[in-house]
């Protein structure tokens, strides 16, 4: 016979063992991956609060099917493989940005994200076209891509930065204790939102009209039998989101 405080122990070690479902019941919910850090105006987390560009579209078209949008912030590179073992269902990407986005299904386009070059005002830079970046320091967020650039970079005609996280870039872009010309791809709809949350910024950064890159945002989902069945229905109820239905 066991006694009790040894039952105890067990019984807590056993719960700890069992891996906990995410949801409930699977059929009636979405893991929808989210970005462990803020990336306003597309994910905005403020407490326990989740919302933004990308995450109000899909909630209130998953509610009107009767699913529960159960949000996941992790970190990206584990997002990548939870989704090929379908472990989370779906996040938000371009295809643009995706090796293989044969073996994955996509809602229709939910918003064009716009990437542009910004500077320091003081520095007097005038950038039009490619050319004008030989010599510079560029930086850029981890993993994006800029087809547009890649002949500069390959060539070493500029030197690229990367930064895991996009609200440290701009920190860099204005330090002072560096003679290098630099400037900084962002995403233009990030940079308005900074910009509004902290309006000095107008006064030190500079905004270029030059599109580095477009790219379309998607819902990417796991190429499963209920997925097939789903995704259609969820770009139903997305476009009459889209269209204020």
């Amino acid at each position: 016979m066991l006694k009790p405080a040894v039952k105890s122990f067990l019984y807590i070690l056993w719960m700890l063992l069992i891996p906990l479902p995410l949801v409930a019941d699977h059929d009636e919910a979405l893991r929808f991956h989210v970005p462990a850090a803020d990336y306003p105006p597309y994910v905005i987390i403020e407490g326990d609060s989740i919302t933004g560009l990308m995450v109000d579209p899909l909630r209130i078209a998953a509610e009107r099917l009767g699913l529960e949008l159960l949000l996941i912030p992790l970190p990206t590179k584990r997002a990548d493989l939870m989704l090929q073992q379908h472990e989370i269902d779906v996040r938000f990407k371009s295809p643009d940005w995706v090796a293989d986005p044969e073996n994955y299904l996509w809602s229709d386009p939910i918003l064009i994200a716009d990437d542009i070059l910004i500077y320091r005002r003081d520095a007097g830079l005038q950038i039009k076209r490619v050319e004008d970046l030989r010599g510079m320091v560029v930086l850029v967020g981890l993993g994006y891509h800029y087809p547009t650039l890649h002949e500069l970079f390959d060539q070493e005609q500029a030197r690229r930065v990367d930064f895991a996280f996009t609200r440290d870039i701009l920190p860099a872009l204005l330090r002072e204790d560096t003679e290098e010309p630099r400037v900084a791809v962002l995403n233009a709809e990030v940079v308005r939102w900074l910009i509004n949350e902290d309006p000095q910024l107008a006064d030190k950064v500079e905004l270029s009209d030059w599109v580095v890159h477009s790219s379309p945002l998607k819902y990417q989902f796991v190429l499963s039998a209920r997925m097939q069945e789903l995704v259609p229905k969820l770009n139903a109820e997305l476009a009459r989101v889209l269209a204020g239905q």
